[in-house]
Order: C-alpha cells, then structure tokens, then sequence
C-alpha cells in the first residue's frame, strides 16, 4: 500500500484514504453550499418580511415600483436617469419640429 510521507519520513494516512477523503470533504461542502443557496433564496422569495407571505415576481417577473426602488436603488437611478433622459430629448425633437414649423409659416 503506499503511504504518504510527511516531511521527514514518517509515514501517514495511505494515500488512498486520503484521497477519498478529500473527494468526500467536497462533495459535503458542495451539498452545503447548495443548500445555502436553496435557504437564502426561500427566506428572499417567501419568507423576507418585506414581501411576505410571498415575493410573486418569480410567477411573473414584475416587482413593484417601491420594492424595486428599496432593493435595487442603484438600478432605479438608473431607469429614471434613462427615462428623464429620453423625455428631454423627446421634447427637444418637438421643440426643433415646431420650430421649424414656425419657420416655413413665417415664410
């Protein structure tokens, strides 16, 4: 069987057994990992005192405006930067057509 050595020598755990181990080490963290995962997005989803009895974007996908602002408040800035944005230059372009509607009346 062979052994593995630690500095100097002395023989420790086959190497076998270490290895399987290892691999058996992993596959509990992957579980717990996993099952972290699983609690956090449960608590998130139905159990957040914010949105309980349940959070139903995940039927839809649609958030209300408040909880959107409360969890994505960089994301909201964003949007309403965007939106604000796209209305000046909505109303730039009927500001220059009617302009330029007064011009041709005017000659």
């Amino acid at each position: 069987m062979l052994y593995a050595l630690i500095p100097g020598g002395t023989p420790a755990l086959p190497v076998t057994y270490s290895r399987s181990c290892r691999q058996q080490r992993t596959v509990d963290l992957h579980v717990r990992v996993t099952l972290a995962i699983i609690v956090w997005h449960f608590y998130h989803v139905i159990f957040d005192p914010d949105v309980y009895p349940v959070n139903f974007a995940f039927i839809d996908g649609r958030v209300s405006e408040e909880l959107y602002k409360e969890e994505h408040e960089l994301d909201y800035e964003a949007l309403r930067n965007r939106a604000k944005r796209e209305e000046l230059k909505a109303e730039q372009i009927r500001l220059e057509q009617s302009s330029a509607e007064d011009v041709e009346r005017s000659s």
